[in-house]
């Protein structure tokens, strides 16, 4: 639900589905990393800087895919 709302530009939308996702996935899983990384992405385009960056780290310590580290290097 979070992507369509990203996809649809609803950054505020997809922050807020994204912040569930956070709170219901495991810590340490793929589920909490991309969760993470995809609000960074959504915060990045509210001109939320500081906190795309923290939550580029969070999903980095959370074991975001190697694979996907340059979409989110980028930001």
């Amino acid at each position: 639900e979070g992507n369509k709302k990203f996809q649809k530009k609803d950054y505020v939308g997809a922050t807020v589905l994204y912040s569930k996702g956070i709170s219901h996935a495991r810590p340490h899983t793929a589920d909490i990393s991309l969760c993470y990384a995809n609000r960074s992405a959504a915060l990045f385009y509210m001109d939320e800087y500081e906190m795309c960056l923290k939550d580029i780290t969070r999903a980095q310590m959370h074991g975001y895919p190697e694979s996907l580290q340059p979409k989110v290097t980028l930001r």
